[in-house]
């Protein structure tokens, strides 16, 4: 299976795309994917709650059909050939099985284009890589070197001009030298899941990058996130002038006690996602200032410098396009906008505080498919009101630790399908959950003990009249591990 996002990336980088009129590359190649779908050439192994392809595979069928094509235009990948030699000019080699490093020739890959890395290779490879790159005749333009074994970047990774797609991922790299400068045609750096934490200035001469992603998810514990869970970078104070941005994760808002970095962010009026972190309340004025220009936002992602701090979002902002919303740290109210913005289909409210159930300003979003509270609320009371909440499918509900009763009304989420509960203090079952005919899965996170009792009784004591008897998976979690109840 193949992240959809790392695929157009791909083709992008190959050239096998470019934009048309108004549509941007990332643009048409979603319609070539959805094309190829259709056709079922490409399989949607997931999507996301509100329909949109995650996932993608090929039939098996059509995998052999590749691999033969694959031979005739010197696309070579592991899995099709472990111990047979390699043939003369590869063009692209794919590494989808376990390698020995020390066995491939590299002699044979001096025309390469692609080097692509899905599966493990051994310890190995760091060399067998300095060798392939020093030796090849500089006309590589993908490097995917996902998850392999490296701590540090090779220096004649820098004197391969072309390169536009460069992926290091999931290594354990810590530091982008300064010779990243030299790579002015690269589209794409993926620096996720690795130490990155800065890039030095030298980046800013990538005026042709769209998608630079450099950030950690940090590890959930007891199954909720801690306070800003992303590791985020520290960028060059002029990054407005890399206007080609789409794509920027996850950014950090105070570096040097001053509002550059978020004014800088105006300036990329291209950008399709945003993420940010440690914002102050002084940022606030400046930062929706910035916000305003970025028309064409689809996602974007804030979070404060500490849990006590207040996110200032004025309330004229518009965005015609958003679909991902997520705000971590205090508000004093739910955004005014929000409910204007008909296109949203997740929205995640975290750390917040807020003193008014938010379920109003969301309950008539259209699209609204994914929806998480995490101490979002102060108040002792949810309410989700008859025929509301049309679309959602996702629902999370974490450490509303004042919450005591959650009432669900007839005709509300009628297309709820998974729902997330943890560290709340309730004592009894949600009002009216049986009305939820579609909940196939509800998972119960280290909740009050009261609370997992009384399923249990009522379970027992109702049988097949049970009001939960339809779901079909509950998932009880707590210190001592987890089952199904």
């Amino acid at each position: 299976m193949i992240d959809h996002m790392r695929l157009i990336r791909l083709w992008i980088a190959e050239g096998f795309v470019q934009g048309k009129e108004r549509l941007t590359k990332e643009e048409v190649a979603l319609h070539y994917l959805e094309a190829l779908i259709n056709r079922s050439l490409i399989q949607v192994a997931e999507r996301y709650p509100d329909g949109r392809v995650n996932l993608c595979r090929i039939h098996d069928i059509v995998h052999e059909i590749l691999v033969s094509k694959s031979n005739e235009q010197n696309i070579v990948n592991t899995e099709m050939g472990r111990d047979s030699e390699l043939p003369d000019k590869i063009r692209r080699f794919a590494i989808r099985t376990s390698i020995d490093s020390g066995h491939l020739e590299t002699n044979r890959l001096k025309y390469l284009r692609s080097l692509i890395l899905t599966a493990s290779v051994d310890s190995r490879f760091e060399s067998f890589l300095s060798k392939l790159l020093s030796g090849s005749r500089k006309l590589l333009k993908v490097l995917d070197l996902r998850d392999a074994p490296l701590g540090k970047i090779s220096n004649e990774v820098f004197k391969h001009y072309h390169l536009t797609y460069l992926s290091l991922r999931g290594t354990e790299v810590k530091v982008i030298p300064e010779s990243i400068g030299q790579l002015q045609c690269l589209e794409t750096l993926d620096l996720k899941d690795t130490q990155v934490i800065s890039l030095p200035i030298e980046i800013l001469k990538l005026k042709r990058l769209r998608h630079l992603l450099v950030y950690k998810y940090r590890p959930r514990i007891y199954g909720v996130f801690p306070f800003d869970g992303v590791q985020s970078f520290k960028a060059p104070y002029r990054i407005g002038c890399l206007s080609s941005l789409q794509k920027l994760c996850y950014i950090e808002a105070d570096q040097m006690g001053d509002t550059t970095i978020v004014r800088e962010i105006g300036k990329l009026t291209q950008l399709r996602r945003l993420g940010i972190r440690k914002l102050r309340r002084e940022d606030g004025k400046d930062f929706c200032s910035s916000l305003k220009k970025l028309t064409e936002l689809r996602s974007l992602d804030v979070c404060s410098i500490r849990e006590d701090e207040t996110i200032e979002l004025q309330d004229d902002l518009y965005f015609k396009f958003l679909r991902n919303l997520y705000l971590g740290g205090r508000l004093e109210k739910v955004p005014q906008w929000i409910p204007s913005l008909h296109t949203l289909s997740k929205v995640v409210l975290r750390q917040n505080m807020l003193s008014h159930d938010p379920l109003g300003s969301l309950q008539d979003l259209p699209r609204l498919a994914f929806l998480e509270l995490d101490e979002t609320f102060e108040g002792e009371k949810l309410e989700f009101k008859a025929e509301k909440f049309q679309r959602l499918k996702t629902l999370g509900i974490w450490r509303l630790n004042g919450l005591r009763k959650i009432v669900v009304e007839k005709c509300t989420m009628p297309n709820l399908d998974k729902i997330y509960m943890g560290h709340c203090k309730l004592v009894e079952l949600p009002i009216d959950f049986e009305h939820l005919n579609k909940l196939r899965y509800f998972q119960i996170s280290h909740m009050a003990k009261n609370f997992v009792e009384a399923l249990e009784i009522q379970k027992r004591s109702e049988g097949s009249n049970w009001k939960l008897a339809h779901v079909r998976n509950i998932l009880v979690v707590d210190e001592q591990g987890w089952g199904y109840l």
